[in-house]
């Protein structure tokens, strides 16, 4: 199983042990190799990850764990920036808390950010510069940190498509609850002076009414760098998300991030991506 949201991607499986044939041979930090094909036998390394928590539940061994991300995203950033590309701040952060990674698959966004950061979670920091730049990132299976433009990779080879692969479906449609259309940052307070920026959309206001988030984050030491996240969170969400479910039987070649085709004519949904 993997998961790829604004978390790191994570493994788990069960296997039966009424013998205890497997008792103590996961102990933690083991290696997880998932190979996913088409053909006969499957040769083709989508997910590598460590074990974390090997734990007995009855007669089955359940095993969890995380990708190798895990080894950066428990790390806590000290740095800032000022009006500095935000692929260009992803890469410093790697070079300085991932030397592990590569960045290969980086690729430049046309948004500058400023950044004041103070023991703050790694991966709170990526997920600030995915949202400043509406990109994602995610680590691969070649421990290369990926970071790209949100709906830009499409997948031509895999589909959803009723009457073929699609198990279940849920109801597509605008979900109103999770707008957002004002946006209030609260950041650190500097010489007496709580700095405080307040993202406005007053059409959807106007349309709405006043759907207000709050964010408090004493890492946000300028009014140019609360101003950027307001913003960017603002632009997240201002439009009513269409919000679902598909389920399908398992695609191999899937990768995080990545569009694919749904087809589903009973339920309004037309081929596309």
């Amino acid at each position: 199983k993997e998961k790829f949201a604004d978390k790191e991607l994570s493994v788990s499986f069960e296997i039966w042990n009424p013998n205890e044939t497997y008792t103590n041979v996961w102990t933690g930090d083991e290696i997880v190799r998932y190979y996913s094909d088409y053909a006969a036998t499957a040769t083709t390394l989508i997910f590598r990850g460590r074990v974390e928590k090997p734990s007995q539940k009855g007669n089955k061994l359940m095993v969890t764990g995380r990708s190798e991300s895990l080894k950066v995203v428990d790390r806590v950033v000290t740095k800032s920036y000022s009006n500095i590309e935000s692929s260009l701040v992803l890469i410093d952060l790697i070079q300085t808390y991932g030397s592990s990674f590569t960045y290969v698959s980086v690729e430049s966004s046309s948004v500058s950010v400023t950044k004041q950061w103070t023991e703050k979670p790694f991966w709170d920091c990526v997920k600030e510069l995915c949202a400043d730049a509406v990109f994602d990132c995610y680590i691969d299976k070649n421990l290369d940190f990926n970071y790209f433009s949100q709906g830009s990779r499409l997948n031509t080879s895999e589909a959803i498509v009723h009457d073929y692969n699609m198990l279940e479906i849920s109801d597509f449609s605008p979900d109103l609850c999770l707008l957002r259309n004002k946006i209030k940052i609260y950041g650190a307070t500097i010489d007496g002076i709580q700095i405080i920026y307040t993202a406005n959309d007053l059409t959807s206001q106007a349309t709405y009414g006043i759907k207000e988030e709050i964010i408090t984050d004493n890492n946000i030491t300028s009014y140019e760098q609360a101003s950027e996240i307001g913003e960017a969170k603002l632009t997240m969400l201002e439009n009513s998300p269409i919000v679902g479910e598909i389920k399908s039987i398992l695609m191999a070649t899937v990768q995080p991030g990545e569009m694919i085709r749904l087809s589903s004519p009973e339920d309004n949904i037309l081929p596309s991506f």
